[in-house]
């Protein structure tokens, strides 16, 4: 009886669990693999799922998997948000891919590579906790690699691109080349194809400064998404752990008693 009262409580207790999520965790790929999901969108956005040819109109909310692209058209934007903590501003006139993406919830270890094929995007790349993370943006030209800071890139053809770093660092590496350079604050590097050497960075210009504000936007946004993060790796944990001790438990259950033989008595 007992048994049987463990086991319905477990299938009870998984059900709940389950069906619970925290706030945009459940569009945020842990069931099914995705990098992320799109958590905003403005204008006209598309995305192509990998494997398909047509693009189709993008859903808030939608999840994004490893090969799927979005772009926007002018005067829209998609703001996407990742497993990994981080969340990226696509702006108008602007197409990326997901290239690939790691998410070891056990190990605390977090991939995220985007391919921008056009347009511009600011990402902010904080990270959730003490783990290890790692968020690349490859452009025609050139590869901005960050661990945890605020930065822009910016594809102006197939043959330029310009990446600014708001906080921390960026290490910038010439594609076809061992050539690299780490931009810091306040700084940014243009790249041309047609160049073998990397220039020196330089102060931001104007034009740059001004998304200053939209960075200011995008940061209390991804505040907002790694608490959620956090919430949702703490319902993980709690289900493993609880899966854990009613299992224990039904197994100590289902052990057969011994029964001690009475010892005649002697007369």
């Amino acid at each position: 009886m007992l048994k049987k009262m463990l086991v319905i409580a477990l299938t009870v207790f998984l059900l709940a669990l389950s069906a619970y999520r925290p706030v945009n965790a459940q569009q945020s790929g842990e069931d099914d693999g995705g990098a992320g999901f799109i958590s905003e969108i403005q204008g006209i956005v598309e995305t192509k799922l990998q494997g398909k040819e047509e693009w189709v109109p993008a859903e808030q909310g939608q999840v994004i998997k490893q090969g799927d692209s979005v772009r926007t058209a002018k005067d829209a934007a998609a703001e996407l948000s990742y497993e990994s903590g981080g969340v990226t501003s696509l702006e108008g006139d602007s197409e990326l891919s997901v290239k690939s993406v790691k998410s070891d919830y056990d190990n605390d270890d977090y991939e995220t590579a985007l391919d921008l094929v056009m347009g511009r995007i600011l990402v902010n790349a904080g990270k959730v906790g003490s783990e290890t993370l790692s968020f690349k943006v490859n452009t025609p030209v050139a590869v901005a690699a960050v661990r945890g800071t605020e930065f822009v890139v910016d594809v102006t053809g197939k043959e330029d691109a310009a990446i600014a770093a708001f906080s921390g660092s960026v290490q910038v590496t010439k594609i076809g080349s061992s050539d690299s350079v780490f931009i810091k604050k306040n700084k940014k590097i243009s790249i041309q194809k047609k160049t073998t050497k990397l220039q020196k960075p330089v102060k931001l210009d104007k034009k740059t400064i001004k998304l200053k504000k939209k960075f200011i936007t995008l940061k209390k946004k991804a505040v907002i998404h790694r608490k959620s993060i956090k919430l949702k790796r703490k319902t993980i944990a709690l289900k493993k752990k609880s899966i854990h001790t009613i299992k224990k438990r039904v197994m100590l259950e289902e052990k057969p008693k011994v029964e001690l033989k009475k010892k005649p008595k002697i007369r």
